[in-house]
């Protein structure tokens, strides 16, 4: 089997966004348990409100697709900041596992959404997703240009990090 190849085709900063672009090509992976080879996924994270203030209820939404085929009919997605786990939800057969928190402190938050795998269908993590919380009254907390270079190499090392699985 030959070993994944990644291309990376940069990335945009997009306001305290990094968007980084990259596709992974070569030999299908391998599932986890050793039996075969899997389906391959992909998660994204969205927020329904960044930037939020303290105490306000966001809703993170990992969206779950199988590359080219339907969507895994079951499983479970596990929220992060950072190494810390927000919550775990099942994924409903639609492909959107949704997890509501209100316990953000103010700051940014780096967040990351990982689909735990079912069946066939491989595990997937999201990229990073930086939600800003600001307190009530204050301004919102944005990423300077350092800040974004930063998270869009906290991106690519993230990227590496799940071909490497």
């Amino acid at each position: 089997m030959r070993p994944a190849r990644i291309q990376w085709s940069g990335f945009l900063a997009v306001g305290a966004a990094v968007v980084l672009a990259a596709s992974v090509s070569g030999s299908p992976a391998r599932h986890p348990d050793g039996g075969g080879i899997g389906n391959a996924t992909s998660t994204t994270l969205t927020s329904s409100t960044n930037p939020s203030i303290v105490g306000q209820a966001v809703i993170l939404t990992a969206r779950v697709a199988a590359l080219g085929l339907p969507n895994p009919q079951g499983g479970s997605v596990r929220f992060f900041e950072k190494s810390t786990i927000l919550g775990t939800v099942p994924l409903p057969s639609n492909g959107l596992a949704m997890f509501t928190t209100s316990s953000l402190a103010a700051g940014n938050h780096v967040l990351t959404a990982e689909f735990l795998g079912f069946g066939t269908y491989l595990p997937s993590i999201s990229a990073l997703f930086n939600q800003a919380v600001a307190l009530p009254g204050s301004p919102i907390p944005t990423l300077g240009s350092l800040g974004r270079v930063l998270l869009g190499l906290a991106l690519a090392t993230s990227a590496l990090r799940l071909i490497r699985r």
